[in-house]
């Protein structure tokens, strides 16, 4: 797998391709009405017969989801990105707004555990129709990422987790945090409300920082301090990863099978299992009955990969997931250095890893850090650090175009409005 790159964070974006994964879902259609609208099927077959998913990923905070529009294939015109997932577009928060309201989050009125939405990610959502509905307008599906708040509260905590500093894992004594299914589901229902008014098409969840916060407030799996032992860590990773399996159940159970959801793997999410029985999922199930089946993850995760920039992994099963929903390749768009590089392309680079991915049929290829276009023409300005791997300029469809020439026979060219928002 060659050096292992943990991701950093940026104010850019990244760009995920994901072959379409055709999941089952269990439960009924939902109860929440997510718009379809009569926007086109964008939908793109690769060379190989399999349809091909473009998800790219945003800084809500700093790149407006209309500039990325301009992206498209030059023979049939339609747009190389299928679906778009502004980053920290949603923060599962355990606190009181109102009595510590962090800086910019005076719209916060929620207490206990809650959705929450960053000031600049909640002023695109309040503005859906200026910066959603001209992105699903061409076909593109919008996805808030679904994110930690840092301190303590993940995707993994939620139903059952003990959270508080009183609790000490190891002889399981003390008062749990309130993360149980009620206060879950008051959770899930934010969710849904977010996804009736604002239109989003799905959720792409990115646990990178589950396991951060003050040491002496929260229990971490990783603490040194509170597990004395592996097994008593990878016990807790593991309750982590079911708790997460569960969530990804209830939304696709609660929103319908047509209710995309993607998955950052880096913490928690690595630690969900190939499958569960419905009893552990549904309360209302009865354990070893006739009801009691298998639920597997690839039927209620339609997408996850691998999160080590410029590195190539074809262990898919290890994420438990078959390759058509399985992203091999992370490529950070945002930085040429020898610490996050992009693939070069050249021998054993981008064009060689595509290659193998298409000839693999493997799910996608991962993008982190795509700037605007007038933020790689500034780099440019100031010396450039991309000619080496764009071809020669700073154009990023030159490097795009390696991509697309292996997966449709076509370039990748720019058209359009390169968009800014306002408050940059």
């Amino acid at each position: 797998m060659g050096v292992i790159v943990i991701r950093k964070r940026t104010i850019f974006c990244a760009v995920i391709i994901a072959v379409l994964a055709l999941a089952s879902c269990p439960g009924g259609d939902g109860d929440v009405d997510t718009p379809q609208g009569a926007a086109p099927d964008i939908t793109k077959k690769a060379l190989n017969g399999q349809a091909v998913i473009n998800t790219l990923w945003c800084e809500g905070a700093w790149q407006d989801p209309r500039s990325f529009m301009g992206y498209r294939l030059k023979e049939s015109g339609t747009p190389f990105f299928d679906r778009y997932v502004m980053l920290y577009g949603g923060r599962i928060e355990y606190r009181d707004c109102p009595t510590n309201p962090r800086e910019g989050d005076e719209h916060c009125q929620k207490v206990g555990l809650h959705l929450h939405h960053p000031s600049r990610q909640y002023r695109i959502l309040e503005e859906a129709a200026t910066y959603i509905k001209p992105i699903q307008d061409v076909g593109q599906k919008f996805l808030m990422a679904l994110v930690p708040d840092g301190e303590g509260v993940a995707h993994g905590t939620l139903y059952s987790w003990p959270m508080q500093d009183v609790y000490d894992w190891e002889t399981e004594t003390g008062q749990p945090y309130p993360f149980g299914p009620a206060a879950t589901q008051k959770f899930i229902d934010d969710i849904k409300e977010a996804v009736a008014k604002y239109h989003i098409d799905g959720i792409g969840f990115d646990d990178e920082y589950g396991n951060n916060g003050p040491q002496n407030l929260y229990v971490y799996p990783n603490d040194q301090n509170r597990y004395s032992n592996a097994s008593a860590r990878n016990a807790a990773w593991e309750r982590g990863g079911k708790n997460m399996f569960r969530l990804c159940y209830d939304l696709k159970k609660q929103l319908g099978k047509d209710f995309i959801l993607e998955c950052y793997e880096i913490r928690y999410g690595t630690y969900m299992p190939e499958r569960m029985r419905l009893a552990e999922l549904d309360p209302a199930v009865i354990p070893d009955s006739a009801e009691d089946k298998w639920v597997y993850l690839r039927d209620v995760l339609d997408l996850s990969y691998q999160p080590m920039y410029g590195n190539w992994s074809t262990d898919s099963g290890s994420y438990h997931m078959p390759r058509r929903q399985f992203a091999p390749i992370s490529v950070d768009m945002g930085s040429s250095s020898a610490t996050t590089p992009l693939p070069p392309p050249t021998a054993n680079g981008i064009d060689v890893q595509v290659q193998d991915l298409f000839d693999g049929k493997y799910g996608g290829i991962m993008y982190f850090s795509m700037s605007s276009r007038a933020g790689y023409k500034n780099s440019h300005e100031r010396g450039g650090q991309f000619e080496d791997y764009f071809g020669g300029g700073w154009e990023p469809e030159r490097y795009l175009s390696r991509i697309s020439r292996v997966l449709y026979g076509e370039e990748v060219e720019y058209i359009g409005d390169d968009y800014q928002l306002p408050w940059n």
